[in-house]
């Protein structure tokens, strides 16, 4: 049994509960406690306890009994309390712990001598931010069996010669985030177990030839973020072992010609945000396991031919942001098992043919954010195994016909933000596979001229933000497949007949902020699958009986912020299957009591911020299903009494900001699931018992800012539901104001 005992010290000296049985207590939490003199043998069965935390509490002192008789005590952890004092003695009787972590606490002296003398089975110690400025010879010299020794921003600034001596078993040794300049010489003698080695974030300089000599086992050494600016030749000439080595932010600016001579089973090495020039002077030629080498952000301008060819283990290479203006031929031969290769933010502008050649299992080149005009017919050869390719933010103008010839396997090509005019009818040639295409923020006029005819796999096609006017209707012919068009932010005017027959799977048809005036009958015939239309911010003034002909499974139709004037009354009856309908921000004015006829399926109408002035008797009926409507900011008048007759459905109701005068008696009486209604900035005098009636399920009315000057709680009597009754910005005196506040918890401001 793992019974967890947690206890709260209100009172200096309380002493402790002991009914609890003590072979159950294996786990103690004293937490947020005030404590005058910490005596954990006070705690009847304490030689049980394992494992102790002891965190947010203010301690006076620890004595030297503190732990006492604590004989089955494994694990210690001391974070964030306030200690007068430590005694060196305190952890002397816990001959059996194994983990001792210390953790943001104040006036705890980490440095007296002798404090971990008696740990000689402590397998963890753990520091993270104490006050420990130096290491000398003898505060660890006697924990024999310490495998994991961290110590984290704890302002360590000084470490002695022999600070890890008598620490022969440590297998992982971490002082990231401390104030450390030098390392010196022999530091690390005698940790010929050590496997992982971590001085991030310090302030070394340098370190001498040998240092790490002796580290004959060590498999991981991170150096990131400190200040070097050279490395010894022959820094790692021991390290045979090494598989992970992380020199990234640091000054350097060269590599020494031996530095990686003996390190021949190196699989990980970065060198990113430094100032390194050259690569390709053989440094790296024995490295003939390296499967990761990043070197972003570095001053590299060149890739000579070759540069890389003894790296035939290498799966990713990462240039990117570096100063490199020509991608050579046989830049990269023989990295036969590189898979991804990242060249974004240089300065290409040449690619030449053959760049790519050896690459032949490559899968992700990302080229983005270069200075690449044109691509040539033979720049992307050698690339039969590649996925995805990214060309985006480049000035490219051109693409001539076959470039992709040899991209067989490509699924995703990105070509957004260059400077295309024109897409010819075999620039995709080869393109087989594609199943994602990104020719957003181009330059492009018109899509004529059956430019995608070879992309039979097509999934999604993004052409937003150009400048398209025109499309033929031949513009997608090859798309078979494709489910998802985006053609948002062009200068489309007129969507001509059967514009989209090629393309019957499509899912999504996006055509938001165009110039839309005019959409001819049956342009959208063929588009049987369609689920959404989105046309808002066009500048449609009428919708006609066939203008969305075809769209028999329409689900979701957006037409905000046109110019609608006229809808005919069989406008929707083809989309039978819609469930959300958008018309706000137009100027509808007399709407038809026939307008939605067909759309028994219509779950969501949305008509704010339009001019209607009245609502037709029975204009809701062929939409029974109706959950919620949306008629703020019109004009109307007057809600008379069988307008929401049959939406059963219906829930959310909002008619705020309108001129609403009176709502006739039974004008909600069927509206059995409705929960809340708006009826904010009208016109209102008076509310009585009539006007919501049969309410069974309202939760909110809202009728802030009317001209109510009579109103009853006596009027919602019966709505059983009701939780609030909004009333501010009406002409009612504090008294009933205050009645409201109080049964409906309204805010009297």
């Amino acid at each position: 049994m793992s019974s967890l005992l947690e206890i709260n010290f209100e009172i200096t000296n309380r002493r402790v509960i002991d009914h609890v049985k003590k072979e159950d207590v294996q786990k103690l939490r004293i937490e947020s406690s005030n404590i005058e003199k910490l005596s954990i043998s006070q705690i009847n069965g304490s030689s049980y306890i394992k494992e102790i935390w002891i965190y947010k509490s203010n301690i006076s002192v620890i004595p030297a009994e503190a732990f006492q008789n604590l004989s089955s005590l494994e694990a210690l952890s001391i974070k964030e309390n306030r200690i007068g004092g430590f005694h060196k003695d305190a952890l002397k009787q816990l001959k059996n712990l194994k983990t001792l972590m210390f953790w943001k606490n104040q006036n705890i002296n980490m440095l007296q001598e002798e404090l971990f003398n008696n740990l000689s089975l402590l397998e963890n110690l753990n520091f993270h931010s104490q006050f420990i400025r130096n290491i000398d010879n003898k505060m660890f010299r006697n924990l024999l069996s310490l495998s994991k020794l961290q110590i984290h921003y704890c302002g360590l600034k000084e470490i002695s010669k022999h600070a890890f001596r008598g620490t022969e078993n440590l297998k992982s040794l971490s002082l990231d985030g401390n104030n450390i300049v030098i390392l010196p010489k022999r530091v690390f003698m005698g940790l010929y177990q050590l496997t992982t080695l971590s001085l991030r974030y310090n302030f070394i300089t340098s370190f001498k030839r040998g240092t790490f000599d002796t580290l004959i086992s060590l498999e991981k050494l991170f150096l990131q973020n400190n200040k070097l600016k050279n490395l010894p030749g022959r820094s790692f000439q021991n390290l045979a072992n090494l598989a992970v080595l992380d020199l990234s932010q640091n000054q350097l600016k060269y590599l020494p010609g031996r530095l990686f001579r003996k390190t021949t089973n190196l699989k990980s090495l970065s060198l990113f945000e430094n100032e390194i020039g050259n690569i390709c002077s053989g440094h790296l030629k024995n490295l003939i396991k390296l499967e990761l080498l990043d070197i972003h952000n570095n001053s590299i301008n060149n890739i000579s031919p070759k540069c890389f060819k003894h790296l035939k283990s290498l799966k990713a290479l990462q240039l990117e942001n570096n100063k490199i203006k020509t991608l050579k031929e046989n830049s990269f031969l023989n990295l036969m098992k590189l898979q991804e290769l990242n060249l974004q933010k240089n300065n290409i502008s040449v690619i030449e043919k053959g760049a790519f050649v050896g690459l032949s299992q490559l899968k992700y080149l990302v080229l983005s954010e270069n200075e690449i005009i044109k691509l040539e017919t033979e720049s992307l050869t050698g690339l039969e195994d590649l996925v995805n390719l990214e060309l985006r933010t480049n000035k490219i103008e051109e693409i001539p016909s076959g470039s992709f010839k040899s991209l067989s396997k490509l699924r995703s090509l990105t070509l957004f933000d260059n400077s295309l005019q024109e897409l010819n009818s075999e620039m995709f040639s080869g393109l087989n596979f594609l199943r994602y295409l990104y020719i957003s923020n181009n330059n492009l006029s018109k899509l004529d001229g059956s430019c995608f005819k070879h992309l039979h796999y097509l999934n999604d096609l993004h052409i937003t933000y150009n400048n398209i006017t025109t499309i033929t209707r031949d513009a997608f012919i090859g798309l078979s497949n494709l489910q998802n068009l985006y053609l948002a932010h062009n200068k489309i005017k007129i969507l001509t007949e059967n514009l989209f027959s090629e393309i019957s799977d499509l899912l999504e048809l996006h055509l938001q902020q165009n110039n839309i005036t005019r959409i001819e009958p049956n342009s959208f015939q063929g588009l049987n699958e369609l689920l959404t239309l989105n046309l808002i911010v066009n500048r449609l003034r009428k919708l006609d009986s066939k203008t969305f002909n075809g769209l028999i499974k329409l689900r979701y139709l957006y037409l905000h912020a046109n110019r609608i004037k006229i809808i005919n009354n069989d406008t929707f009856k083809c989309c039978p299957d819609l469930m959300l309908l958008d018309l706000s921000n137009n100027k509808l004015r007399n709407l038809t009591s026939n307008i939605f006829m067909g759309l028994k399926n219509l779950n969501s109408l949305i008509l704010k911020n339009n001019i209607i002035r009245f609502l037709p008797i029975g204009i809701f009926n062929y939409s029974p299903v109706l959950n919620f409507i949306d008629l703020s900011n019109n004009r109307i008048k007057l809600i008379p009494n069988q307008v929401f007759q049959k939406l059963n459905s219906l829930s959310t109701l909002y008619l705020e900001n309108n001129k609403i005068k009176a709502i006739e008696s039974k004008a909600f009486e069927n509206l059995g699931q409705l929960y809340r209604i708006n009826l904010n900035k009208n016109r209102l005098k008076r509310i009585d018992s009539k006007v919501f009636s049969n309410l069974t399920k309202i939760e909110i009315i809202n009728l802030n800012y009317n001209k109510i000057s009579k109103i009853s709680l006596e009027d919602f009597r019966e709505l059983k539901s009701l939780l609030q009754v909004q009333l501010y910005g009406n002409q009612l005196p504090p008294s009933i104001m205050k009645e409201f506040h109080l049964r409906y918890n309204v805010k009297n401001k």
